[in-house]
């Protein structure tokens, strides 16, 4: 057994993000494998998996590394204030969804693979402590979760850096529930602190 460390950032991480089931094509980019376990083009290397790691610091840093080579990042990501507290995949591992910890929790989607921001936009006053993408949409569905609300994005018709909008989500009754530390996408429901809610 041997152990091997990313060793990039240079202050405390505060979240990560794990997509498997990646393939490196021989372009050097990288793609999901399909569900038969062949990939969808260009030539298989194997199942790989990626990682995301954020920190926190003044400009907090983003690093995507290949877990079997986690010496040398992929990419380096910047945009985000004071930490990086939720990120999550896409379901093709394309893009990559953060949370930072600004006062307007900012929702930021980055092509990863090419270094840039797709969108950029205030996500609550209320801290935000989870983002998930909707693993049973082929597009760019998302859900924001924290201290008493739950938010429902959908950047798949594009947006400027400027133009993402979310829906806030509704309760009957939060029954106690503060912090919502995570969600569950079910198809058309989602499991929230211990509740069902219909987007």
């Amino acid at each position: 057994y041997k152990q091997r460390f990313m060793v990039a950032h240079d202050d405390d991480i505060t979240s990560m993000a794990l997509h498997e089931g990646m393939q490196r094509n021989a372009k050097g980019q990288w793609t999901r494998l399909a569900p038969s376990g062949n990939p969808g083009n260009g030539e298989n290397f194997g199942s790989r998996a990626l990682v995301a790691s954020g920190q926190m610091g003044k400009v907090p840093k983003i690093y995507v590394w290949d877990v079997d080579a986690p010496e040398e990042p992929l990419r380096e990501l910047h945009g985000h204030q004071r930490a990086v507290v939720a990120m999550d995949f896409s379901r093709d591992g394309k893009k990559l969804i953060s949370v930072g910890n600004d006062d307007g929790h900012t929702v930021i989607i980055y092509d990863w693979q090419k270094g840039c921001q797709l969108s950029n936009s205030k996500g609550h006053m209320a801290e935000i402590h989870s983002c998930v993408f909707n693993p049973y949409s082929p597009g760019l569905e998302f859900t924001t979760t924290g201290n008493k609300h739950v938010k429902f994005w959908d950047a798949s018709k594009g947006s400027g850096q400027n133009g993402l909008f979310g829906k806030q989500g509704k309760f009957p009754g939060w029954n106690g529930i503060k912090r919502g530390r995570c969600i569950k996408h079910k198809q058309a429901r989602y499991g929230f602190g211990g509740c069902h809610v219909e987007s």
